[in-house]
């Protein structure tokens, strides 16, 4: 007697075309191709991450790249300054200082992130003078530069003395006597009266040469030394 088998019937194959979906525009039909599980929660997590990450450094307490970037500054001045030895804010170690181009290149930055709103980016003056001419309103030497930065000008510049020590200020002090003569992008007109050349403060037989060949930065500040 034969044996009654059941047919061997196979799972109905699903189509490519059972995957396209009813949605329909310009002639084309959408694809039913979901994402892989693993990209999908990638994607959550960095959604969620983010929203700490701006409540965090954008709304709350966290430290901005500029925060960070003068803390950075910072730490790489006081590590240097250390180099520098014993200065004095008077005429020839300003004009040492402001010959050596690693120093002057260290102090451009922080120039740039605290005294270009008032003075520019390259000197050339804002709401504050142009600090790249021959003609200085309070100025008539190179030791006057540290006196105004150190002591302020009444109301239109703050002291920083506070705030700075000595040799940050010598170093932009420095940095603000190596402005003059340059020819920046934008400047405002000249103010004040003209000097003597900074040469003329020069020691006998110094040649300006650079009293370090170390780096060093400035601390935060703005100057309004002409």
């Amino acid at each position: 007697m034969a044996e009654n088998r059941e047919p061997n019937v196979s799972a109905p194959v699903e189509s490519e075309y059972d995957k396209l979906m009813n949605h329909e525009y310009d002639g084309i039909r959408e694809y039913d191709n979901p994402l892989p599980f693993w990209w999908v929660w990638l994607w959550a997590a960095s959604f969620f991450f983010s929203i700490g990450y701006t409540a965090w450094y954008h709304l709350g307490k966290g430290p901005s790249i500029h925060d960070e970037y003068e803390l950075a500054v910072a730490r790489h001045v006081e590590k240097q300054l250390a180099g520098l030895g014993e200065i004095r804010p008077d005429d020839e170690t300003i004009l040492r200082l402001m010959e050596d181009e690693d120093m002057m290149g260290a102090v451009a930055g922080m120039f740039r992130g605290n005294c270009a709103q008032c003075h520019g980016n390259e000197g050339g003056g804002n709401i504050g003078p142009n600090l790249t001419d021959d003609e200085w309103k309070n100025v008539t030497r190179p030791k006057d530069i540290y006196t105004v930065i150190a002591d302020g000008i009444g109301t239109s510049m703050p002291p920083w003395k506070q705030r700075l020590r000595e040799p940050q200020m010598i170093l932009l002090s420095a940095y603000v006597a190596s402005l003059r003569g340059t020819e920046p992008t934008v400047a405002i007109e000249p103010e004040g009266t003209e000097i003597p050349a900074w040469d003329e403060f020069a020691a006998p037989g110094d040649d300006a040469a650079p009293a370090t060949d170390q780096q060093a930065a400035a601390g935060s500040g703005a100057t309004s030394a002409d």
